[in-house]
């Protein structure tokens, strides 16, 4: 693991893909504090059948919380690693946040849905409650779908 963090060696962890093919579980946080940029992706269709990137994060909480313990992984980490994670695995700061000059695709969730009252967390609710569908899309700045 060190090795890797001294290389700069970008992980793209896909729990879901992890998980079906048996493969073993991403040390996601030795690699961090190595210094490994750590993403979330989906694989591919052969691993992972729905390409679901928002049931990818839920994977990833629930998968390293059963190793570690409820501390172990927090909604917080894992929307980093979706998002910051991702685009400092491609080497792009120009992505991966809600900023100023940055590109940015968005799904939006009604969060005031019933479906997310379980929860006091909103991020945590969107994680944990499976929403059935985004409210809109934006993409490049064009809404693309409600």
């Amino acid at each position: 693991v060190a090795r890797l963090g001294c290389a700069g060696v970008a992980i793209a962890h896909c729990p879901t893909s992890n998980m079906r093919l048996g493969s073993g579980i991403c040390r996601v946080r030795e690699l961090r504090a190595a210094g490994c940029p750590v993403g979330l992706a989906v694989d591919g269709s052969a691993s992972n059948d729905s390409s679901d990137l928002l049931a990818e994060l839920r994977q990833c909480l629930l998968l390293h919380r059963v190793l570690g313990g409820a501390s172990a992984m927090t909604v917080g980490e894992v929307l980093e690693m979706a998002t910051l994670g991702g685009a400092a695995c491609l080497g792009r700061d120009d992505i991966g946040a809600l900023e100023p000059g940055r590109a940015c695709d968005l799904a939006l969730f009604d969060l005031d849905d019933p479906t997310y009252d379980r929860v006091g967390d909103r991020v945590a609710a969107l994680l944990l409650c499976r929403p059935t569908r985004a409210r809109s899309v934006v993409v490049g700045g064009r809404i693309i779908a409600l």
